[in-house]
């Protein structure tokens, strides 16, 4: 089996010895995953249209329709901008106790390793 690739640690930051703090394969990815779900696009001026249209959502009603176009911005570009992963399962709902939150699941494969890890995104759609 291939050996996962370190990634940069997020945030940026200096290792004890001055250089550039790496991540193991599985927080590099976790730290990517948080990174392309919290960047809209447009964002990037180098590369406009990396990140996701999820914050595209906010103000928009808790339905079921909001819930699964958040679903398919979460699908849509983590399958785009982060190749070391294979989606298992992406789910979304209202948090029971914000109504203005979704919170979305996300189940993933680290591929090279068959090593499968989940993180939780939750997204205030009241924009506060």
């Amino acid at each position: 089996m291939a050996r996962p690739i370190r990634g940069i640690a997020f945030p940026v930051s200096s290792d004890v010895y001055g250089g550039i703090e790496l991540a193991d394969p599985v927080r590099s990815i976790e730290d990517s995953v948080q990174m392309i779900l919290s960047v809209s696009p447009g964002e990037f001026f180098l590369e406009p249209d990396f990140g996701c249209k999820i914050n595209d959502l906010v103000f928009s009603p808790d339905s079921p329709q909001t819930i699964s176009l958040a679903e398919y911005y979460v699908k849509q570009a983590l399958e785009r901008w982060e190749p070391r992963i294979k989606l298992k399962m992406v789910k979304g709902e209202v948090d029971p106790d914000h109504r203005n939150t979704v919170n979305i699941s996300i189940v993933y494969e680290m591929l090279g390793t068959g090593l499968e890890n989940s993180t939780d995104y939750s997204v205030d759609m009241s924009n506060n």
